[in-house]
């Protein structure tokens, strides 16, 4: 049998037995491989893996699952028709009765449309018989509570062949709202050669919005004191009660006025001339308060403006500080006609 070598048979002169050279250990960081695979192996589960994969699935799934829900928008209780919207003040007389048909649309809305009380308040806010909206409120079963201002017709601008109702801020109405006789009832404003714009904007001139403030101010005594109409001063116009007020030098006067801030004058059914001056709000120095000038026109003038008809029609100026003063218009027509 061969004999075999053990450590301890080695001659105790022998070399030990050489090492073989291990390599250098690695710097280990807090995000060495140990700690790697302990992230991986808690995030690598099938659990977790099958959560992951379900992501996508469901995203795509959602917009599935929403088409095949009830379309709730076509039930009775959530459609919002004409007849369920509540206005508050009830709209007065002159106001079409159709203006919430007009602001919704054929089709009834849905109280579940995302902006419906904004879509409605913008409707309402554009219509040109409302002069602001306050609230809008969106109920459910479906139908709706608005609050408006309107708009009042104050007169009718008498301009080619036509009559256009106006508000007391000079906003143009909408003409086939109004009949023949209902237009011709409202105070007339004449002498204007601009053209309106559409219905519910303002009329692009300071006359017609000037006409319609006095008009306004005076509409509680329009057909007490027999007013027809109002109108601006013209150049002949303007020159006539200048030579009839004693002033005939009226160039500089009329330079200094401001643009925009003309003269008017009030006319009777019966042919009477009365000038009214500025309009209501003007910052012309000088101009009495409208409050005084009518005044002035209900109690100084009243009983001469009764007795027209029999005596003729006047002349009468409101404007000047120290009283009124009229005289008959044949006489007032002459030149060099003294006032009183």
């Amino acid at each position: 049998m061969p004999k075999v070598a053990r450590p301890a048979d080695r001659p105790s002169n022998a070399d030990p037995a050489p090492v073989p050279d291990r390599p250098a250990a690695r710097e280990r960081s807090p995000f060495g491989p140990s700690r790697l695979r302990r992230v991986a192996g808690w995030f690598f589960t099938p659990q977790r893996l099958l959560m992951l994969g379900l992501i996508p699935l469901c995203a795509a799934a959602v917009p599935w699952a929403i088409r095949q829900l009830p379309d709730l928008s076509a039930r009775e209780e959530y459609r919002l028709t004409a007849d369920r919207v509540r206005l508050e003040p009830p709209p007065p007389l002159a106001v079409p009765p159709n203006v919430v048909a007009q602001v919704l649309g054929e089709e009834p809305a849905s109280i579940l449309e995302d902006g419906l009380a904004e879509r409605l308040a913008d409707g309402f806010a554009k219509h040109p018989w409302v002069a602001g909206v306050e609230r809008v409120e969106v109920l459910s079963p479906a139908a709706a509570v608005v609050r408006l201002r309107y708009r009042s017709p104050a007169a009718a601008v008498a301009a080619g062949d036509g009559l256009y109702p106006i508000d007391a801020t000079g906003v143009l109405l909408p003409p086939a709202d109004f009949t023949r006789p209902a237009a011709d009832a409202l105070p007339r404003i004449g002498g204007i050669e601009s053209t309106p714009g559409p219905a519910g904007t303002l009329w692009p001139d300071p006359a017609v919005a000037g006409a319609a403030a006095i008009c306004a101010a005076l509409a509680q005594d329009w057909e007490r004191l027999d007013l027809a109409g109002v109108r601006p001063l013209d150049a002949s116009g303007a020159r006539f009660w200048e030579r009839v007020r004693g002033t005939p030098d009226a160039s500089e006067d009329e330079a200094s006025e401001p643009a925009g801030d003309p003269r008017f004058e009030l006319v009777t059914r019966a042919g009477s001339r009365i000038l009214w001056g500025r309009p209501p709000g003007t910052t012309h120095p000088g101009e009495l308060a409208t409050d005084t000038k009518r005044l002035r026109l209900t109690r100084d003038l009243a009983g001469v403006l009764a007795g027209e008809r029999s005596r003729g029609p006047e002349w009468a100026d409101l404007t000047a500080w120290d009283g009124v003063y009229h005289l008959p218009l044949r006489t007032a027509m002459h030149p060099h006609s003294p006032r009183r």
